[in-house]
Order: structure tokens, then sequence, then C-alpha cells
């Protein structure tokens, strides 16, 4: 075998490892780039602390979550909201949360969007419409 045969042999057997450490290496960045971000807020320490009545805990855990995107939190503020457990009781408010999660797809937020828009005024309702559009904009401004 000529050194050139040589040569070639030995680029062919080494280019697809190369080429596979590039791809494994793409797809390590690529998962990184799309993992969710770390959460300011542990979901399930909220819903314990929500359990046994320790509202101001719960919205400790649960707000930097909400203002993160995370639906689940966004509707069990609006749950907090709806029912004034530790928070002034708002409908327009709980209207906004609910509505925020329904747009993330979270059908019992749309579900209890509707059922207490069923007992706010038109001026609530549009004040829930208006802390809506602000907080999509920027979650940090949401009551």
């Amino acid at each position: 075998m000529s050194t050139m045969t040589k040569h070639n042999t030995l680029a062919h057997l080494t280019f697809p490892l190369k080429i596979r450490s590039l791809l494994i290496v793409a797809a390590l960045l690529m998962m990184a780039a799309v993992s969710p971000p770390a959460m300011a807020g542990d979901f399930d320490k909220g819903m314990t602390a929500y359990n046994r009545g320790d509202y101001a805990a719960a919205l400790a855990e649960w707000r930097p979550l909400a203002e993160q995107g995370d639906a689940f939190a966004q509707y069990n503020l609006g749950v907090m909201y709806d029912g004034g457990h530790g928070v002034p009781m708002d409908g327009a408010v709980a209207y906004m949360w609910f509505n925020i999660a329904a747009t993330a797809g979270d059908q019992n937020a749309l579900y209890n969007r509707n059922r207490v828009q069923k007992h706010l005024t038109p001026e609530q309702i549009a004040e829930g419409q208006r802390l809506t559009r602000q907080c999509i904009n920027d979650l940090s401004l949401c009551p």
C-alpha cells in the first residue's frame, strides 16, 4: 500500500469521528440553548405552602415563576386572587392571571377566566383586559 493510500484510508476512518464529535457538541449546545431557564421559585413548595394555608409562602414561590411565564403558577395566582387567599379580593387581577395562563394553553385557566368574568362589572373586565395587555408585555409589571 502506498503512503497516499494509507493516508486516505486513515482520513476516511477519522473523518466520521470528527463529524460525530462536532455533531455531539452541536447537539449539546442546542439542548442548552433551548432548555428552560432555571426558575426562581419552586412550584411544589408553593403548593405545599398553599395547602397548609401559608399563602404568603405560596405567593413567594409562585410569583417569580409566574413572572417567568409558568402557566401553572399563573393559574394558581388567579386562584389566590379569586379566593382572596393571602392577596386582596380582586376579580380583575384574578381575571388577568387566568387570562394570561389561558393564553399559554391552560384549559382550566380559560374555564376559570370565563367563570370569574360572569361576576365582574364591565369596568372590572376592562381593567382585567388592560392588566393582561400590560403584563403580557412585561410580566414583572403584573399586580
